[in-house]
């Protein structure tokens, strides 16, 4: 049976919060689906693991991971990256997963990151606030 394929974007190399959830999380599903990671941190601190999101270097090799794979699954943490990521994925036509860690912002940031949001599948909000802040409603596409 074909493992489907997840694109995972988000900051792999900062120290626990949402790199260590990433990690969880494909280690917890990894008999079910076939994991691939996307490095979202800062170039400077990031792991030579993984293609990086901010170089441009990398760009086609990002294209194409998410061209390849069945859901992108988003954790980025800043918004620009995040709303860049769904333009990515959503121009390839995928299934858009967004994880909402944190979502202290100002209020012209958060309308802006609420309009893109229209474009994703799921979007899984870790905090009940975030929820209520996002409006968040459960019937999506």
């Amino acid at each position: 049976m074909k493992k489907i394929k997840v694109i995972l974007i988000g900051p792999i190399s900062h120290i626990g919060g949402i790199s260590v959830h990433i990690q969880r999380l494909a280690e917890l599903l990894k008999n079910d689906f076939e994991f691939q990671i996307i490095e979202s941190s800062e170039i400077s601190i990031s792991n030579n693991k993984y293609f990086k999101l901010r170089n441009l270097k990398h760009f086609f090799k990002v294209l194409n991971l998410i061209s390849e794979s069945d859901i992108v699954h988003i954790h980025c943490g800043n918004w620009v990256l995040r709303i860049y990521s769904i333009l990515l994925a959503s121009f390839l036509n995928k299934k858009i997963i967004v994880t909402i860690h944190s979502f202290r912002t100002t209020e012209p940031i958060k309308k802006i990151t609420s309009y893109f949001l229209k474009k994703v599948n799921l979007i899984i909000a870790v905090s009940s606030q975030i929820k209520m802040d996002l409006n968040i409603d459960s019937k999506r596409k």
